[in-house]
């Protein structure tokens, strides 16, 4: 990751802390097997990659190529510094941490938790006696029949296990949640917890070893390069963003030979159709076709890039750090961005287009209508240009069923179509409506039927929807 201009670190947007929110970690380890080897084997990858960037580089660019040219956007430009303000940093805790795991004697096969006796006397006073004892954390695995939105939130914790200095961990505990309290003062009173704490091991399981020493055999001695790869991703995180509040991590990877994916590029505006695209090299609406026949399936059978290595020898682990947006679930509309007048998770139940809640939500769509002809009017060529519109008749109306049968008890969402006069323009769309009596659109106004020869005195595409040109 080179260090340009984009990457100048200002001193007072500084970060105490050495932070990566992983939004995605991809780790790769083991050398790799024969064949890749030799792929690469005459390769120098410092000059390699020195000599491709500068082949399609430029001064004030990312990229630079006949058909693409990224511009480098400088992250403190006075345009948007108004927009930029400070956040205070997050105190956890004012202690330091007191427990920690680690591995004994150089120790390759066992990790063991320990209390930092250094640590002690911030926690309780002087003289004191400190109780901790350790859970072992394990997620429930659920069936795929009982599969649903909650099941990958599902865990049990174990009974708390006594420990005092340090406790062997057993090669099946992965997540450790410690806890410590204090002994009591009086028979009266209650133990008083005064440390709480998770830690993570990544345990050398038994496949995993075995993996690596069939992995060593193959090798031949010739294959003195031994390449692991760590893929790290940021997600809602602009290239910009990141320089101005996370200075620290950036100078850290500008100066440790990182590699910057300078041309990388967002394909849709939510997180699963852009993570798909970086781990498989497909589209979603490709994926579909490919390995994912519907939103239920699982997508065991899709191309992800991490089967590559491990075809090839390499152990892999994938990382997530939000279930409710993970790669493979059961997710909402609401989770993947797509707003309720677009979203067909839904069923719809039938209402009496002639109801004064219907007949209410039309004529509010209708004033979001006029409101949008009026404020491109004002002030503009268009003004005088589009004709009032009223209301003709209420073609359909519904009323949306949620899948899990539970009805929000304070709102109605009415999916509304309408014809306008004149014109005989046809619309669509999502209102919400409140039980307190107030109306919201949700999404936009669709147009359902042909416009075009009744907008041409416009040019606006929005526009174009909803104005019928005064002849």
């Amino acid at each position: 990751m080179s260090c340009g201009h984009g990457l100048k670190l200002r001193s007072y947007y500084r970060v105490s802390a050495f932070v990566i929110f992983l939004m995605v970690v991809s780790m790769f380890y083991i050398p790799y097997s024969d064949n890749w080897s030799n792929r690469i084997q005459q390769v120098d990858i410092e000059v390699s990659e020195k000599n491709y960037y500068s082949s399609m580089s430029k001064d004030g660019y990312l990229v630079w190529t006949p058909s693409c040219q990224i511009p480098e956007i400088d992250p403190y430009d006075p345009s948007i510094k108004n927009m930029l303000s400070r956040s205070d940093p997050i105190i956890c805790s004012k202690h330091g941490p007191l427990t920690y795991v680690t591995t004994r004697d150089n120790s390759t096969s066992s990790y063991s938790l320990m209390i930092d006796s250094g640590m002690i006397s911030q926690y309780v006073p002087p003289h004191q006696k400190l109780f901790c004892c350790y859970s072992t954390v394990t997620r429930v695995t659920v069936s795929t029949e009982n599969y649903n939105s909650s099941a990958d939130n599902l865990y049990s914790i174990s009974t708390c296990n006594k420990f005092d200095k340090e406790v062997e961990l057993e090669p099946n505990e992965e997540f450790i949640l410690v806890k410590c309290h204090s002994k009591k003062t009086s028979k009266s009173s209650k133990q008083k917890e005064v440390y709480n704490n998770m830690h993570a091991v990544v345990q050398k399981k038994e496949s995993i070893i075995s993996k690596l020493e069939e992995n060593n055999k193959r090798e031949s001695c010739e294959d003195s390069r031994k390449l692991n790869v760590i893929l790290v991703g940021l997600d809602s995180m602009s290239r910009s963003s990141l320089i101005r509040s996370m200075p620290n991590t950036v100078s850290h990877l500008c100066h440790n030979g990182w590699t910057e994916l300078k041309g990388y590029n967002k394909i849709g505006d939510n997180t699963f159709p852009n993570l798909m695209a970086i781990l498989t090299g497909y589209s979603v609406k490709e994926l579909e076709h490919l390995c994912w026949p519907g939103r239920k399936s699982k997508m065991d059978d899709c191309p992800f890039l991490w089967k590559d290595f491990s075809r090839q020898g390499y152990v892999t682990a994938y990382v997530e750090d939000e279930p409710e947006i993970e790669v493979i679930g059961d997710r909402t509309c609401e989770n993947a961005g797509i707003t309720p007048h677009w979203c067909t998770c839904f069923q719809y139940r039938p209402l009496s287009v002639g109801s004064t809640e219907v007949t209410d939500a039309a004529k509010y769509i209708l004033q979001q209508i006029e409101n949008k002809l009026l404020n491109a009017e004002n002030g503009t060529i268009y003004k005088g240009k589009c004709a009032d519109l009223s209301l003709n008749r209420i073609i359909k109306a519904s009323a949306k069923v949620h899948p899990d049968k539970k009805q929000p008890d304070y709102y109605d969402d009415y999916l509304i179509m309408f014809e306008t006069v004149p014109g005989e323009a046809i619309f669509e769309s999502t209102v919400r409506y409140w039980h307190t009596g107030a109306y919201e659109l949700v999404g936009i106004v669709s147009r359902i039927n042909s416009y075009a020869s009744h907008s041409k005195c416009v040019t606006d595409s929005e526009l174009k929807l909803y104005c019928f040109c005064i002849k």
